[in-house]
């Protein structure tokens, strides 16, 4: 072949990069490929394949090719740029920045380097260095509007002033922008503009009309909604959008929502979206063990992980007996401070240390996955009380230094909780404001807080000095100890409030606007713990009513010893249900009849933890999915089989992927430096799959969304077109053009024989290992005909989706004996290399 000229090669990069931008990514590849066989090593080549992988997601090619292009001699800014973008897009953020500060230290004058550059500071959470980077590309571009937006996002972290000004820009150029609006509603109720928040929220709501933009506004308007108690309006918005745009944040705002207005039954099913979210992407727990949902536990061993703070944890111990009910062994793995006192929860088998991992178990469940498993509703929240006893040693020991208090009445006051909440600024008050309640007389006041928060007794006026105990309380042993000798507990949202709950003991809780979930709506009383009294904020931020409520009804305590607990609560009973408004209907978490089945299916995603990591689904939909729910993983067999075939660092294509449950444990067997491309076409359930490959921190997974572009293929110099019969089809694999896989699935639900036939050239080229998932025994003959042209030895492995050891370990088989069929094919070079038994070949 003829070198090209120096115009023909420049007009071949040319048109590489048209394609790729009219989004044919497909014929891009292709006529690169040409160019490199005419020219190998060109170096604008090289980048401009590399440019058109990166545009359609398939970063890890992209990286090596933008490599291959700097080893052949490409030394420029906009390389190190691209190659800084593929690295962070490839989950690579560390050599993302080390590139983008080298294009930078090259071209100091480029916007883009600067933005990219803020973008992947953003992502690392190093809020204050993005800053920094968009301010240099916001000074190069002052009316560039995405540049404006990111910055205003990041300042929003420590400035919510500047973001607004920034986003206020951002509008100027982009009025009509969903994403600009939703982050100016942020910037605004970060400086409790609510109401103006509130409008911003409801413009982006309106614009916000791209499903695909995943800026989901909804979410936010109905977070906004429920802040200011618009719960009927937040569920409204939230119903109407999760089912075609599933969001793991509006999945949980969902529950909290549904929680406050006491839909309990109907709220636990969202709730469990918190695991695909931070912080517990981060804490989840390398147990690979099966969680407990309603699974027989007579003789077992079942641990209670802890999560979030202490005060949550104390208020699910009282599922501790219901679980010991079932006949099994409780273990709690707690923190620190609450492991002496978590020992006297009546069930409670053995109490863990934090940072022990338990070996010897069978399955375990979240404290906060406690009540759903439970199917708890309002009127059967277990609220006998004590659930939580005292230590008598401790209780005499306090008692002693409590002796000399005399007063009519004995009580603790905590008025802060934990700073680093993320709603303790609304929910904590100055000690200075609690005055009213040391107005009155008669009282003595033991401080119970611990921690930091200043305590300036001489800004209170009191008959008596309060005894502060807050620096001599070593844990929650000691607190529950004094608190087991007081008349009553007073304070804000923090866990000696559960605590003094648990005990039984008269507690009054001072409530913000909006306060948690689980003091559900314009409520004085708890069914959670029946001797509380709530006192709620009327205007938001505005503590004088609830204090003022407080004191006046201390003083009527104090006068005639009476109102001091809740009097709406039933008293407790056997079977531990509270007498108040009727909630919705117990949903099970495992449907286990045909009827459960057909309401599982009209339900909206839903969360499973499974044998290789959480994921979300939809109930009900299809057999994988209905797998996932029940048993924990789908096929196991396949996927046993698929783990001993493919090598670490090896490619593997799967299309029709779903929501995932085999893209996880192919990420796993190829390793961090393997990859899986995982092609989807389905809109809601691509997404499901991108959110629970990022839930699951899958740094070595492409999604995309079909097998080609469509588009038409552009003129190219004749030196480098290919021949009109060589032309690749844009829907196949074969089009795509893949290097080195080595292993071509088609799940379950696809059309194996479509794949095929489209995969003719990868197949003789690449040689690929080949597993597709057919509808019955029957199907594997006609397609393994197809398959053996190619040179193939072909099995068909049969999965039953009831295994006895399946990871859920569920002991009824629910599917009723539906198998899972598929077709191995190994090309007839290569060595089987692995147990095949059972197989049958075909």
């Amino acid at each position: 072949m003829q070198r090209p000229s120096d115009l023909e090669r420049r007009s071949a990069v040319e048109a590489i990069s048209a394609l790729a931008r009219k989004g044919s990514f497909a014929e891009a590849h292709a006529l690169a490929d040409r160019c490199l066989e005419a020219m190998p090593g060109d170096t604008a080549v090289l980048f401009a394949k590399a440019s058109a992988l990166l545009d359609c997601g398939r970063f890890a090619e992209s990286r090596a090719t933008y490599e291959e292009a700097q080893r052949q001699g490409l030394d420029s800014a906009q390389l190190y740029r691209q190659l800084g973008w593929a690295c962070f897009q490839g989950g690579a953020s560390q050599d993302a920045v080390a590139y983008l500060t080298k294009a930078i230290d090259a071209d100091p004058g480029s916007f883009e380097s600067h933005f990219c550059l803020g973008l992947v500071l953003e992502a690392q959470a190093r809020y204050d260095d993005a800053v920094v980077a968009l301010r240099h590309a916001v000074q190069l571009a002052p009316r560039d509007f995405q540049a404006l937006l990111e910055l205003g996002k990041c300042a929003l972290e420590n400035d919510s002033y500047s973001a607004e000004l920034h986003l206020r820009d951002a509008l100027k150029v982009r009025p009509e922008d969903p994403a600009a609006w939703s982050n100016l509603g942020f910037a605004l109720a970060r400086q409790d503009r609510h109401v103006d928040s509130i409008r911003a929220f409801e413009k982006a709501y309106a614009l916000d009309t791209r499903p695909d933009d995943n800026i989901d506004a909804f979410a936010n308007l109905a977070v906004a909604y429920a802040g200011e108690g618009r719960l009927a309006d937040a569920c409204a918005v939230l119903h109407d959008s999760l089912r075609s745009r599933p969001s793991p944040f509006a999945h949980f705002n969902y529950a909290l929502a549904l929680l406050a207005e006491g839909r309990l039954a109907e709220a636990w099913p969202h709730h469990e979206f918190r695991l695909l979210m931070e912080p517990h992407v981060s804490n989840r727990p390398p147990y690979a063990k099966p969680v407990w949902s309603g699974q027989d536990i007579d003789g077992k061993s079942v641990l209670i992980r802890t999560e979030q703070g202490v005060g949550d944890m104390i208020q699910f111990l009282r599922y501790v007996p219901m679980l010991k009910a079932k006949g099994a062994n409780v273990l709690l793995k707690v923190a620190k401070e609450l492991e002496v006192l978590a020992g006297s929860v009546r069930g409670v088998d053995r109490v863990l240390p934090v940072h022990e991992t338990p070996l010897d178990f069978d399955f375990y469940i979240h404290a906060l996955s406690l009540p759903g498993a439970f199917a708890t509703d309002l009127e059967s929240i277990p609220h006998s009380v004590p659930y939580i006893v005292a230590d008598a040693t401790r209780k005499a020991r306090w008692a002693q230094q409590l002796a000399g208090l005399r007063a009519r009445l004995r009580v603790g006051l905590v008025w802060a909780g934990n700073p680093k909440h993320q709603r303790d600024r609304y929910r904590s008050i100055d000690f200075g404001m609690l005055q009213p309640l040391f107005s009155v007389p008669d009282v003595r006041f033991v401080l119970l807080q611990k921690g930091n928060p200043a305590v300036d007794v001489a800004s209170i006026t009191s008959v008596q000095e309060p005894l502060d105990l807050g620096p001599e309380l070593a844990d929650f042993a000691d607190t529950a100890a004094v608190i087991d000798e007081l008349d009553l507990v007073i304070g804000v949202d923090t866990a000696v409030i559960h605590l003094a709950g648990a005990l039984g003991k008269p507690v009054w809780t001072l409530l913000p606007k909006p306060c948690d979930w689980r003091w559900l709506h314009e409520r004085d009383d708890s069914p959670w713990y029946p001797s509380m009294r709530l006192f709620r904020q009327r205007v938001r931020g505005d503590w004088t009513f609830p204090i003022d409520a407080a004191a006046e009804a201390l003083r009527l305590c104090v006068a005639s010893a009476s109102h001091i607990t809740a009097p709406s609560i039933a008293p407790s009973s056997d079977t531990g249900r509270v007498a108040t408004e009727v909630g919705a209907a117990p949903v099970p978490t495992r449907p286990s009849s045909e009827t459960t089945l057909q309401a599982a299916q009209s339900r909206f995603a839903a969360v499973a933890e499974g044998r290789y990591g959480v994921l979300q689904y939809r109930p009900g939909r299809s057999l994988v999915e209905q797998s996932i729910e029940w048993f924990g993983e789908f096929a196991q067999r396949h996927v046993r089989m698929l783990e001993r075939v493919v090598r670490a660092g090896a490619t593997v294509v799967e299309v029709g992927a779903g929501v995932g449950a085999h893209v996880l444990p192919l990420s796993a067997a190829v390793g961090p430096s393997g990859r899986v491309i995982a092609f989807e076409r389905d809109d809601v359930t691509r997404r499901m799959l991108r959110q629970n490959i990022q839930a699951n921190r899958l740094n070595n997974v492409t999604v995309l969304p079909s097998l080609g572009g469509g588009q038409p293929q552009a003129a190219v110099p004749a030196t480098m077109a290919a021949a009109p019969e060589a032309a690749a089809s844009t829907d196949s694999i074969d089009s795509l053009r893949f290097d080195g896989i080595e292993l071509l699935k088609v799940a379950y639900g696809s059309d194996a024989t479509e794949v095929v036939r489209g995969a003719e050239e990868t197949l003789w080229r690449a040689r690929p290992l080949l597993f597709l998932h057919i509808s019955d025994a029957p199907s594997s003959a006609p397609i393994a005909d197809d398959v053996k042209q190619f040179g193939y030895r072909c099995w068909r492995v049969d999965a039953p989706l009831f295994d006895v050891d399946n990871f859920n370990r569920q002991d009824r088989d629910l599917l009723q004996g539906v198998v899972a069929y598929a077709l191995l094919a190994f090309p007839e070079e290569r060595d089987v290399g692995a147990s095949l038994d059972g197989c049958p070949e075909l």
